[in-house]
């Protein structure tokens, strides 16, 4: 069974799946607010989808917790603001997102969906 875990020196302490780099708040922003079901999740991030719904329920069991998580977010950045402070690369080299962050990170899913028969390979012999 998943267990959830909070480590300082991981996602800043947020709640996350053992053992991985998977915040509860993410998979639950890409269930409820990112239209994707469970088995999606779980097939993009190559994990058992029980521990997308253990992520759900500690979701729900912590609602003010996640509540507190996602206005800190939002606070950070806006939807049309990119997570990443770019204001000196903008200074530089004139350099402007063509795409949000969420729009930036579904595009690489599906590019990856699509080739992973010859990016697994690097990946696990690198």
């Amino acid at each position: 069974m998943a267990k959830i875990v909070e480590t300082q020196d991981t996602l800043s302490g947020e709640p996350r799946i053992a053992e991985t780099r998977i915040g509860v708040l993410d998979i639950a922003e890409s269930v409820l607010d990112g239209g994707y079901t469970p088995a999606d999740i779980a097939d993009q991030l190559d994990i058992e989808v029980a521990a997308v719904y253990h992520a759900l329920a500690h979701y729900h069991e912590h609602a003010t917790e996640m509540r507190e998580l996602r206005q800190d977010r939002s606070k950070m950045a806006t939807p049309n603001t990119p997570h990443a402070e770019i204001s000196k690369a903008n200074k530089l080299i004139d350099y402007e997102p063509s795409r949000d962050i969420r729009e930036g990170v579904g595009e690489f899913i599906e590019w990856y969906d699509r080739n992973r028969e010859w990016y697994e390979p690097l990946v696990v012999n690198s």
